[in-house]
């Protein structure tokens, strides 16, 4: 996708993006994340949506409201990691 760059490593895949606002990026991540389970229904590859984290960093804190939607599951951005 374009905007959108992932890296796998056997069993681990992350995508990041860069945005001007928490918004664009949850909604530029969710369309990667459509993307990516289309792929895996194609190939018989499933993720455990228990390891699924969203992580943003910024300069200035914030509380972020947005999530990243991932199939039927919403994943809420990291407080704790969120820099």
């Amino acid at each position: 996708m374009p905007g959108i760059q992932g890296l796998s490593f056997v069993d681990d895949l992350a995508w990041w993006a860069e945005g001007k606002s928490e918004r664009e990026l949850a909604r530029r991540l969710s369309n990667a994340a459509d993307a990516t389970l289309d792929w895996a229904r194609e190939n018989g590859v499933a993720f455990d949506k228990a390891k699924i984290e969203a992580t943003f960093f910024q300069s200035g804190g914030r509380n972020l409201r947005e999530s990243v939607r991932v199939g039927d599951y919403e994943v809420q951005f990291n407080q704790h990691a969120t820099r």
